[in-house]
């Protein structure tokens, strides 16, 4: 699940999905990784983001997904040097596996509302992940999911502590269950 990482051709620094649909295929040789399926374009889902499209990108350092996106594949941006910043909208149900593992410099991330499952390795190796939000969806975390984040101090739970302590959370996620957790 490695590929090389690679700088991305015009310095992309900032991916804020709903106008890169737009720009992006001048610009980015990658764009087909983008697809809207038929079933979305005939209004029953949204758009995907494919496995490892990302990947690698180092110039880029953040990403907003919007409500639009419904799926994102594995690795899709693992390797992402730069990356600082992630917001993740409201139309993914899953962090794939791998999905931002070897971030180095991801500092925080908010999880959308309706995601259930964060996906192995999810943020491994994330070493300067200092925040995290997470939803009240979440009712697992995968192994690995959070492991060698060791920056994490700080855990928004946006439910109870009831909720928290149903997550399943997989082994290999000490940062995150030593981490100061602010529920609400």
């Amino acid at each position: 699940h490695k590929k090389e990482p690679r700088h991305c051709e015009g310095g992309i620094a900032a991916l804020a999905m709903t106008a890169i649909f737009y720009t992006a295929k001048q610009h980015l040789p990658f764009f087909d990784t983008l697809k809207k399926p038929a079933a979305a374009a005939a209004g029953f889902g949204g758009y995907v983001i494919g496995d490892y499209a990302f990947s690698g990108c180092s110039s880029l350092t953040s990403i907003t997904i919007p409500d639009s996106v419904t799926t994102i594949g594995e690795s899709a941006f693992n390797l992402c040097t730069g990356l600082v910043s992630v917001t993740i909208g409201d139309g993914l149900t899953e962090i794939s596996d791998y999905l931002f593992s070897r971030c180095s410099s991801l500092l925080h991330v908010t999880i959308g509302d309706a995601v259930t499952r964060i996906g192995y390795d999810a943020f491994n190796e994330c070493y300067n992940l200092s925040s995290v939000v997470i939803p009240a969806s979440v009712t697992s975390i995968d192994t690995y999911a959070f492991y060698y984040c060791t920056n994490l101090w700080h855990v928004l739970y946006k439910g109870t502590e009831a909720q928290w302590n149903s997550i399943q959370i997989g082994s290999y996620n000490l940062p995150l269950t030593y981490a100061i957790r602010h529920n609400g």
